[in-house]
């Protein structure tokens, strides 16, 4: 050492701590009887750099002789406040749950880092929940406590699994169809509820399906229903009565039509007659030959040309269910020539 150096010594040592004082034992050696120290500074591995400066973490105040073979203790003054400094931690965010997070580590000038602990162990399920981390400091034994937040909100509503859900539809009626399904990013039952329960009747109507996941995230999937009866009834029969007319007295006959029909929809069709054609022509103008008397009755003329082989009237028949899609059939009656 000499006199007006600054003079910088490591010594390599397990953690002690705080400090509180210096002892230095001067052993004889050296360029004097007596050691003269002016402005001790200690400072920790980590704060080397600062040695040099006033950021040191402890010191001496004053000059100090130790004489040869002495030994004196000098009590040191800290630079810092012992303690440390635990920031504000993030708020945990998550959607369907939460683990607990990983510890949280602040640093402090003595003991290094400090890891939290928590009597709290998660997961966290749907709310909002608070972790608190204690930090402890093992050389003072100061405690500093600082709260995180958790917050598990789910906030997404289900997805329809298909992009566009199918039309139903139908001629007659249509039942409800089975619910569409949709996914959801939390787990847990998703609940499918229509807007219309059914049957529904002829006419167009839409079902809006409504998903619902368990924090009642809601989301919707619309879906056509048309229900058209296109089809018309069926005819299976057509007859007269009577169905040949004799003699060829001139004279019009009441003649009844039976028609035997059915429809898909509709169980009891309308039937009618609609039209009655002769073979021949009127054998007086001024006199119709037919005419139509009631919904399936006529009268027609028991006639026939003289020079022909007979007449023969052709009746139509018109069956209309009731969303009127029609379907005719004919039926004939015939006047001989001669029997």
């Amino acid at each position: 050492m000499e006199a007006g150096h600054v003079d910088h010594v490591t010594i390599p040592s397990k953690d002690l701590g705080v400090l509180a004082s210096i002892t230095i034992s001067n052993d004889g050696t050296g360029i004097g009887p007596e050691w003269t120290f002016d402005s001790i500074k200690i400072s920790s591995a980590k704060w080397m750099p600062s040695i040099g400066g006033v950021q040191s973490e402890y010191q001496t105040s004053g000059t100090t002789t130790v004489g040869a073979f002495k030994t004196v203790t000098l009590p040191l003054t800290s630079n810092f406040t012992p303690g440390f400094d635990a920031p504000s931690l993030p708020d945990v965010i998550a959607q369907c749950s939460a683990p607990l997070p990983a510890a949280p580590i602040v640093r402090q000038s003595c003991a290094g880092s400090i890891t939290g602990t928590t009597t709290v162990t998660g997961p966290f399920g749907q709310g909002d929940w608070v972790i608190p981390w204690t930090f402890t400091d093992s050389t003072t034994g100061i405690s500093k406590v600082r709260d995180q937040a958790v917050h598990v909100h789910d906030t997404m509503a289900p997805t329809p699994t298909l992009a566009s859900l199918p039309n139903v539809t139908a001629q007659c009626s249509a039942v409800l169809p089975a619910p569409p399904t949709a996914t959801d990013n939390c787990p847990g039952p998703i609940t499918v509820t229509p807007s219309a329960t059914g049957p529904f009747g002829q006419g167009d109507f839409t079902i809006v399906w409504t998903f619902a996941d368990g924090v009642h995230n809601l989301s919707t999937e619309s879906q056509a229903v048309n229900v058209h009866d296109t089809i018309p009834p069926v005819i299976s029969s057509v007859s007269a009565s009577p169905n040949v007319l004799w003699s060829p007295n001139h004279k019009f006959v009441p003649v009844q039509v039976t028609a035997v029909a059915t429809d898909n929809c509709d169980p009891a069709p309308v039937c009618t007659l609609i039209g009655i054609a002769s073979s021949e022509p009127p054998s007086d103008s001024n006199s119709p030959d037919f005419a139509i008397t009631g919904p399936l009755s006529a009268n027609l003329r028991a006639e026939r040309d003289g020079t022909g082989t007979g007449r023969t009237y052709t009746l139509t028949v018109q069956c209309t269910d009731n969303l009127n899609n029609k379907t005719q059939a004919n039926t004939t009656v015939f006047v001989p020539h001669n029997q």
